[in-house]
């Protein structure tokens, strides 16, 4: 939930803006709403696939990726701090 907080957050506070990532840009290299959007969220939801596979193969990696996630979700709510000034 944290994360998928952060996301919509960032992405918020980036459009409009110039951006550095070109994956997210659009033609004239501000960030672009709903290609930004949906490769966020496309990355945000492969790394949880990815951590729910392997959680259910290894039980005991639940708590470092909780923290993986909780990691990520303050990169980004930084990086959307950091867009808002």
């Amino acid at each position: 939930m944290v994360l998928a907080a952060a996301n919509i957050f960032d992405a918020h506070s980036s459009i409009g803006r110039m951006e550095a990532n070109p994956l997210l840009q659009n033609s004239q290299g501000q960030f672009s709403g709903a290609r930004g959007v949906a490769f966020k969220s496309v990355a945000a939801g492969g790394m949880l696939a990815v951590q729910a596979i392997f959680a259910r193969r290894n039980p005991e990696i639940y708590k470092t990726g909780t923290a993986v996630n909780f990691v990520a979700a303050g990169t980004l709510g930084v990086t959307a701090v950091w867009n808002s000034r």
